[in-house]
């Protein structure tokens, strides 16, 4: 029985993809990642108060220096995720996420493969 290079590269893809859950799958140090000023800028927002989004809360020295938060709806996200499963529940769904943009990465670096052949083939038979 032979692997054919599409099982090969599945394969691989598949080794690649455990390889990295089990790396990332360690526990995380969530105190170095700013997630305090992320989960309480998602519960102020929920609770209504919307001062976060132009605000700069967490300043000591330049607290009325203008501020736009881009990062709010991750502030958003995070809170629910760790009222609802916990920090232990925060550390799978940030799992979670790297591994799908992993996996968005090499669906996209394989179409861009594909494209690339394609257009070199055009290029040779032209």
């Amino acid at each position: 029985m032979s692997i054919t290079t599409g099982q090969r590269q599945n394969i691989i893809l598949a080794f690649l993809f455990v390889w990295l859950a089990l790396w990332l799958g360690v526990k995380t140090d969530f105190s170095t990642a700013d997630l305090g000023r992320h989960l309480k800028n998602g519960e102020m927002i929920l609770s209504g108060t919307h001062d976060v989004f132009s605000k700069n809360f967490y300043s000591y020295t330049n607290t009325d220096y203008p501020v736009l938060n881009h990062h709010w709806g991750s502030g958003v996200i995070f809170f629910c995720v760790k009222k609802y499963f916990g920090f232990e529940g925060l550390g799978f769904f940030c799992l979670f996420l790297t591994l799908a943009a992993f996996f968005i990465l090499i669906e996209r670096f394989q179409q861009f493969q594909r494209l690339i052949s394609i257009e070199l083939s055009a290029l040779a038979i032209g």
